[in-house]
């Protein structure tokens, strides 16, 4: 008559084992998540990189930083030619002074071409170095194309 009916072991096993079973479900869903986290981690860094990038404000601060990069190395190489010429035609108790002005002006030239330099080889600014190799239509004006990079003699 209670043939028919588990014993309480049968019963208490299968309680484990469905336990067991629903923790084992729930520990190899999160193995899956966070093994899609690791695997989509770079696709969301470079999307999040592309956006910052290729930013409108981004573009034209980068794209005046290096007309007005290049127009201050022109500017400070006018500055050291005035000041050997100055140097040239200083008393001599002014020398000294005309050399200290003159090294730093030098020195301040080379700073400006080394970072000319640094963000014209940087992947998030090299692009905007001359974009109208991007961008389609003609454009008005003389354009002087801007230089790749600077070497630093120019400051000599």
């Amino acid at each position: 008559m209670y043939n028919d009916l588990p014993s309480k072991r049968k019963v208490g096993m299968g309680i484990v084992g469905w336990s067991v079973t629903i923790i084992l479900a729930f520990f190899v869903v999160g193995l899956v998540v966070t093994g899609l986290k690791w695997v989509m981690a770079p696709v969301n860094m470079a999307t999040g990189i592309v956006e910052r990038v290729i930013n409108a404000d981004h573009a034209l601060e980068s794209y005046r930083w290096f007309h007005s990069a290049n127009q201050q190395v022109k500017a400070k190489q006018g500055q050291i030619v005035l000041s050997k010429a100055a140097l040239e035609a200083a008393a001599a108790d002014r020398k000294e002074a005309r050399r200290v002005e003159l090294l730093g002006l030098q020195q301040n030239c080379q700073t400006l071409v080394a970072d000319y330099n640094a963000r014209a080889m940087r992947a998030d600014t090299v692009i905007f170095l001359h974009p109208e190799r991007f961008l389609p239509g003609n454009w008005p004006g003389d354009r002087n194309p801007l230089p790749q990079s600077i070497d630093l003699g120019v400051c000599s």
